[in-house]
């Protein structure tokens, strides 16, 4: 019941870029039937990706919480396709696109990462800027090295900033903004707050540093590294007995909490290379989870089930 999908190398643009992207979705296992509420976008030329993760309590007021954060994903995706031509900021990626849902009708709210890759740099480096709101995250993982590890945005604990459809969450007043400048065979993960609440920094790197090894001399497999981090962020979230760092935050918080926190999990992993025309592979097409779900399962529908509960701590 997991939603994954592998982007081959392309060659758009000049630069530094994710010359390999995947993407991993494992819902809840209540929700695995229409879903889960996580959705995800990859730029098809290489320079930007997106996490989203729907707030599940809009469940119980009957509504679908994955239609407004897969809408405001498939959104981000048609205006990341028009930033190269457009020169559009990242910022504005997400506002315009927030706006389109809020338009669109869907009510429901999400948090959400998105990572772009910017202008030129140094001759070795290029920066890589991510914007936030929320609890979704993401890490960059060089050498077995974590050289950004982005900070949750929140009220409190378990109260994290929103992007909603009442006209007033919008990106603009609420994301934060963090960057560092990668380097070819960095790695950049992207995670709903399924993957950092259940998966701490150091085993994600032992996973890039596994997945590297695996690989050998032949480049690193982006699908199967985002496979095994949202399985083992699954696994762990479904552990009662495990030691989680939503336990560790929800213990520091003044609550009684032992356990990985179940939940939808999503991952995007890209790789950091050269734009190099010779070595690159035909050009693949932009993905985002809500166009796959679709097309595997035909429109969910927009209603949720009379009595459906939510989980909360």
């Amino acid at each position: 019941n997991s939603f994954c999908t592998l982007l081959t190398r392309s060659s758009v643009m000049r630069g530094l870029r994710f010359i390999a992207r995947a993407a991993c979705a494992v819902p809840h296992p209540e929700k695995a039937g229409r879903g889960g509420e996580d959705g995800f976008f990859i730029a098809p030329d290489g320079k930007t990706l997106g996490v989203a993760d729907g707030v599940g309590g809009w469940a119980d007021q009957g509504v679908n919480p994955a239609f407004f954060t897969w809408h405001f994903m498939e959104r981000c995706l048609a205006h990341a396709k028009e930033a190269a031509a457009q020169r559009l900021p990242a910022a504005e990626i997400m506002q315009k696109a927030w706006a389109e849902t809020v338009a669109s009708g869907h009510r429901g709210s999400c948090t959400t990462a998105v990572a772009t890759l910017e202008g030129a740099g140094r001759d070795d480096e290029a920066p890589l800027e991510v914007l936030l709101v929320g609890d979704c995250g993401a890490i960059v993982v060089r050498d077995g090295d974590v050289v950004l590890r982005t900070k949750e945005r929140q009220y409190k604990f378990n109260f994290p900033h929103q992007i909603g459809h009442d006209g007033r969450s919008a990106p603009r007043d609420l994301m934060g903004r963090e960057s560092v400048g990668v380097r070819v065979n960095d790695v950049v993960i992207l995670g709903s707050d399924g993957v950092f609440d259940n998966v701490f920094d150091d085993e994600i790197v032992r996973l890039v540093t596994k997945q590297t090894a695996a690989s050998g001399s032949a480049p690193l497999d982006c699908q199967a590294l985002a496979n095994s981090i949202a399985k083992v962020a699954a696994d762990h979230g479904a552990d009662g007995r495990y030691k989680s760092p939503f336990a560790v935050a929800a213990q520091k918080a003044g609550y009684r909490f032992l356990g990985g926190k179940l939940d939808d999990v999503c991952v995007v992993v890209g790789v950091v290379g050269p734009d190099d025309e010779a070595a690159a592979l035909k050009a693949a097409p932009g993905y985002s989870h809500v166009r796959e779900y679709f097309a595997a399962n035909g429109k969910p529908c927009e209603k949720m089930p009379a009595g459906r509960a939510t989980s909360k701590l």
